[in-house]
């Protein structure tokens, strides 16, 4: 329990998976999906199928995936069935930011969201499909209480900038105010607002004990990288877990550099 909310986490995808497809199996009013990559494979029809079930049932679903994060998935899968309650779209594989340089309108949707109900909302680092619940580490939370109405608003002011026109807007639910212990932020890259930066420069400068950082690529701005520095000077354990391979060598090649100065600052580095 933190504040008002209850937070599990998840490192173990099929755990994550079996309890998203539960929390779908279980909704009776609407079910707001969102996600990068979202797999044709065992998982991937298992979701899919979920929220088709949840419409046929009356209840509102609406799911946003990345077409580049579905670029090589079988071109069947991305088609659903013509049902009132199911709204579907697909974030576009080509922006128009790239061929005008515009750079507010290049980027991806990198979320991955469920909100169920209002009541219960998952967010993290996992994708949809098998490799990501056998061959990935990453953390994901499910959080029940007054901060799943911050998850289920961005989705909601997402869905409202980007839907097609003859889909259906969803209601705005309003300005709540609480002391909230538990909160998110989103970035929005179109309208160049990068508040998780932030919160987490925040984070790292209120510490006073420990920073644990879990992370697929470690490249840090100068002014991220120095709040840790800082962070250990004034006796904070500071430890950061990455893979010893990621997915994208550049990015590892990239970060080598980081770490050499990680290291001789006393901060510890976990593979």
């Amino acid at each position: 329990p933190v504040d008002d909310n209850v937070v599990r986490s998840y490192t173990d995808g099929h755990s994550l998976f079996d309890d998203m497809l539960a929390s779908i199996e279980g909704a009776h009013d609407h079910v707001y999906f969102e996600t990068f990559i979202w797999r044709s494979d065992s998982y991937g029809k298992r979701f899919k199928e979920a929220l088709i079930r949840a419409a046929e049932r009356g209840v509102q679903v609406f799911a946003v995936y990345d077409g580049f994060g579905a670029l090589n998935q079988d071109p069947r899968f991305k088609f659903f069935p013509h049902h009132p309650n199911l709204h579907v779209r697909r974030f576009p594989e080509i922006r128009s930011g790239m061929f005008t340089l515009n750079l507010r309108k290049t980027g991806r949707d990198h979320r991955k969201i469920l909100v169920v109900d209002g009541e219960i909302g998952y967010v993290g680092g996992y994708n949809i499909g098998d490799r990501f619940a056998d061959e990935w580490r990453d953390t994901h939370v499910e959080v029940r209480g007054p901060a799943v109405w911050e998850l289920e608003n961005g989705f909601i002011d997402f869905w409202n900038h980007f839907k097609r026109r003859h889909q259906p807007a969803l209601p705005d639910t309003g300005a709540r105010e609480w002391n909230a212990h538990v909160t998110a932020a989103f970035n929005l890259p179109s309208r160049l607002l990068f508040p998780v930066r932030g919160l987490y420069l925040d984070a790292v400068e209120r510490a006073t004990k420990r920073i644990l950082i879990t992370t697929a690529y470690f490249i840090p701005d100068q002014e991220i990288l120095q709040g840790l520095i800082d962070a250990t000077h004034r006796g904070v354990q500071v430890r950061v877990l990455i893979p010893e391979y990621s997915n994208h060598i550049l990015a590892d090649w990239v970060a080598r550099p980081y770490l050499g100065i990680l290291l001789r600052n006393g901060i510890e580095i976990w593979l």
